[in-house]
């Protein structure tokens, strides 16, 4: 009887000790859930952050375009310009003293007598 008593006692030990144990486990389970919160939600918010900057990425690459079209006109503008103060100048250099007399006194001013 005696060493029924002792096995059932170290059979209630034993148990005791398996409870504390997966206590224990689930105490150790819970603080790692809970700290996996705080990661969740910081993982969350870079997330969204980074949609934002997406969205705004977009946006500044649509703006660059539009930019460099824009650009690319004005280029062509200015070189067409220039080519026609350039055809001009060549043109009036090469004019004779005839027709630059003749087209300057095509001109009447205020005080011109004429």
């Amino acid at each position: 009887m005696k060493n029924t008593i002792d096995r059932l006692l170290i059979l209630i030990a034993c148990g005791l000790i398996l409870l504390l144990i997966f206590k224990r486990w689930n105490t150790v389970d819970s603080s790692n859930s809970n700290q996996d919160h705080p990661i969740e939600k910081i993982n969350d918010s870079l997330l969204r952050q980074s949609a934002v900057i997406d969205t705004d990425i977009t946006g500044i690459e649509k703006s660059v375009d539009s930019l460099e079209q824009n650009l690319d006109q004005q280029t062509e503008i200015l070189t067409h310009l220039k080519t026609t103060q350039n055809d001009k100048a060549a043109h009036i250099d090469n004019a004779s003293d005839v027709e630059l007399l003749e087209f300057f006194t095509s001109f009447k001013t205020k005080d011109s007598v004429y």
